[in-house]
């Protein structure tokens, strides 16, 4: 099977991070991935990344070729139009575009690094942040009052919050959205972010809630329109982009995590196990505390969470089940 791979973005970090793992498809029997080849015609799969897919010259160039776009957004899934199946990083994205009439196969964006040793967490607790700038402002104020709560009970240990997201493309976050008692610092993605800064932290968090632009008109549409909706219900929003590789970049180091309660977090954090889903300030304050207090406990997390990574999510299972998933597709294509 013949695996082509282009986009006129290399150096995007989606680009950068699919690579990573797509490169090791050459390490399975009867697969090659090509890079940016110079013509498709030997391709019997075409992989086009999802900010700018050209469905047409790959029908041109490679007419017998099955056509897959990797990790498209809402507002570009309709570039993918023509296209025979879509990449998704995440079961929201996959929902998404099974919505949009294409198969769809979940395949998770990170970077596999090796896994961290233990290090001295007697003194000081680092809880880390790495994705977006946008969902770091959003995390506030439900998990930033939850960190700093954490700090007020744990007077004898230095908690600090680390963020890391695209600061020379989004910008800093406002201070206004970060934690006002702990100490704070930031750094700037780069390909090696997750073996040398995130490598370091003892916790790892995952906020993906959107806030409600107006909670009180959307709890009273949804009581309108749910049956037998009560003031108990959890209302929530989250995007279709909710990738949950960012909670394997944690994962593969053996670092527990805490994650709001969506439906990529829940497909890989067993809650209480691996770590913890929470919804509201309260559940983020109890779930980081009881990891940051309890170091034996902390670490057991930590294992449960790598053993399920390396069972589940590592380069070698994903591209297993991958390349069965692209066999399915050339065999549907003969049938």
């Amino acid at each position: 099977m013949n695996v082509y791979f282009t986009t006129g973005r290399q150096n995007a970090p989606s680009t950068l991070l699919n690579l990573f793992n797509l490169r090791q498809l050459n390490l399975h029997k009867g697969v090659s991935f090509v890079e940016y080849p110079k013509n498709f015609e030997d391709a019997d799969i075409l992989l086009f990344m999802g900010y700018d897919p050209d469905i047409g010259l790959g029908r041109k160039m490679a007419p017998k070729a099955k056509i897959g776009v990797i990790d498209p957004r809402p507002n570009t899934i309709s570039l993918a139009g023509g296209a025979d199946f879509v990449l998704a990083n995440g079961p929201e994205m996959s929902s998404m575009a099974m919505s949009a009439g294409f198969h769809s196969f979940i395949y998770p964006i990170y970077q596999f690094a090796p896994k961290r040793c233990d290090r001295d967490s007697s003194q000081k607790i680092i809880i880390c942040y790495h994705g977006n700038m946008p969902h770091a402002a959003a995390m506030s104020p439900v998990v930033t009052e939850a960190i700093d709560r954490v700090q007020g009970v744990l007077h004898h240990k230095e908690i600090i919050v680390r963020y890391i997201y695209s600061i020379k493309t989004q910008g800093r976050i406002p201070a206004k959205y970060l934690p006002t008692v702990v100490k704070v610092e930031q750094f700037p993605w780069h390909e090696k972010v997750y073996e040398k800064e995130l490598i370091e932290a003892d916790i790892g968090i995952v906020p993906n809630f959107v806030p409600l632009r107006c909670p009180s008109l959307a709890e009273q549409l949804t009581r309108n329109t749910a049956q037998g909706a009560t003031p108990s219900d959890w209302l929530v929003r989250f995007k279709p982009t909710s990738n949950f590789g960012r909670i394997l970049s944690f994962a593969m180091h053996g670092i527990p995590v805490v994650a709001d309660c969506y439906p990529s977090a829940a497909s890989v954090i067993e809650h209480g196990v691996s770590g913890f889903l929470s919804m509201d300030t309260q559940s983020w304050f109890n779930s980081l505390l009881l990891l940051c207090s309890n170091e034996e406990f902390r670490k057991q997390c930590g294992k449960n969470l790598y053993a399920s990574f390396m069972d589940k999510y590592s380069p070698n299972v994903i591209n297993t089940n991958l390349i069965g998933f692209l066999n399915n597709i050339l065999l549907t294509s003969q049938a």
